[in-house]
């Protein structure tokens, strides 16, 4: 079932670290993955073409983005 994608918002301090650990050569591949997956749909791509492009599920990348929307507030302070 479909709906709508959390909305994904990141500060320019959080970017950076993502960018960081994408291409780091010592963080897990789990890690990178989802890190990846967050910037992704901070640039507003569909949870299907970035499964597609990371190799997660659909429904995976909408647990993460949901994830990742909850967890904001705390995550900016």
């Amino acid at each position: 079932m479909s709906g709508k994608a959390a909305k994904v918002m990141l500060t320019e301090g959080q970017l950076q670290i993502l960018e960081q650990i994408i291409s780091s050569t010592t963080v897990s591949r789990r890690l990178a993955q989802r890190a990846e997956l967050i910037l992704l749909a901070y640039m507003r791509q569909h949870n299907v073409a970035i499964a597609a492009q990371i190799g997660l599920s659909r429904k995976q990348v909408g647990l993460w983005r949901t994830r990742w929307q909850a967890s904001f507030d705390a995550l900016h302070r």
